[in-house]
This record gives structure tokens, C-alpha cells and sequence, in this order.
């Protein structure tokens, strides 16, 4: 098992627990302070957080003991893909994820993340996965265009303008970062995995 932080370990069982998704962790971090207090916490407790109530508090009590078992075989999983989980408050997590009122309290990430320097500009280009021959040449023109101006191209691994705008980025040397759908242990689509790798 990889070296993790107590606090990290903590953060991934919430994020394991069924039913807890984003905004739901944030109102329990935003309740007890830190992953330890919410996993501490009673029943009772948590119940008095918006949005949950006694059935689910009852609930989330049994899936925050159950996920303690999965938590070891999630970071051997990430550490067999090469993968870092970034946790919310972590440096490295993005700022304008960060800013959005869902944003996931753990990242996967396969690659270096570095929101200070190398991705301090980004920039989104997505499209239709049914793109036309004209919308993937622009796609890929413009994602290697901005990418040789120092931006990062963001974007999300789809079929079509997608992978032009990451491909455009890489093949003129830029940065560019996948956000997944899928998780990092499949590919999808698959005819990408060279393009992910």
C-alpha cells in the first residue's frame, strides 16, 4: 500500500461511502471541520445536516465503517495505474474546479496537474463527438494554436472535437488535460489509449 495522508485515507473513505456524493461532502466537511469529525460523528449527528435526515444518517454511518476496507485496495488500484489523488484542498487541485459548488473532493489524476505554472491558463474546448471533418481540422488547429501560446487545453478524452483539441495540443508540444468520465482504470473511448498515454 502507497504512504497516504491520515486526512486523505479519510477523505477517500467519504468519497467510497454509497449515496455521498460532492455537495453532500462539502456540507459535512463544512459541519465537523475535517473528514475525521465526519467520520466520527453519530447518526444523531449527522442528521442535522441539510439534506440528509435520520434515514440516510443511519445509512451513511454503516457506509462510512464499510468503505475503511476499501480504501487500501483503491490507493493499490491508483498506485498500480500510476494515478495521485489531489484532494480538494490540496495546491495542486485546480481553482476554477475548486470555485464550482459541486466540486469533487477527490481527484484522479494520471500526469502532473500544476495549476501555479504550467496550467495557470486553461481553457476548454469541447464539441460533439459527431463532429464534421471541418469542426475536427478546427478543433485540432485551434487546440494546438492556443496550446503553443502557453495555455492548457481542457478537455474532456471524447470522440471527436475532444480528442482533435487534445491531439492539436500535443502534437505542438503543449499541455493538455483529460477530464474523465470513465475513471482512470478503463479507457474510453478506447481507440484513445494512446492518445491518454
Amino acid at each position: 500500500m502507497p504512504p497516504t495522508d491520515p486526512e486523505l485515507r479519510d477523505l477517500l473513505r467519504l468519497t467510497l461511502t454509497p449515496g455521498l456524493g460532492p455537495i453532500l461532502i462539502a456540507r459535512l466537511l463544512a459541519a465537523f471541520g475535517s473528514p475525521p469529525a465526519v467520520l466520527a460523528a453519530s447518526a444523531r449527528e449527522l442528521e442535522r445536516v441539510k439534506g440528509i435526515g435520520s434515514g440516510k444518517s443511519v445509512s451513511f454511518v454503516k457506509g462510512m465503517k464499510e468503505s475503511a476496507a476499501l480504501v487500501d485496495a483503491e490507493l493499490d488500484l491508483a498506485a498500480n495505474l500510476g494515478v495521485d489523488l489531489v484532494a480538494l484542498n490540496h495546491p495542486t487541485y485546480p481553482p476554477l474546479l475548486r470555485s464550482i459548488p459541486d466540486a469533487p473532493p477527490l481527484l484522479y489524476a494520471r500526469g502532473r496537474i500544476d495549476p501555479a505554472e504550467l496550467d495557470q491558463y486553461p481553457v476548454a474546448i469541447v464539441g460533439s463527438r459527431k463532429a464534421t471533418h471541418y469542426g475536427i481540422e478546427q478543433a485540432e488547429r485551434f487546440g494546438g494554436l492556443l496550446a503553443r501560446s502557453g495555455l492548457t487545453i481542457v478537455s474532456g478524452g471524447a470522440r471527436g472535437i475532444d480528442t482533435a483539441a487534445h491531439r492539436g495540443a500535443l502534437r505542438s508540444g503543449g499541455r493538455t488535460i483529460a477530464v474523465l468520465g470513465c475513471g482512470l482504470a478503463e479507457c474510453y473511448p478506447p481507440e484513445n489509449a494512446a492518445l491518454f498515454d
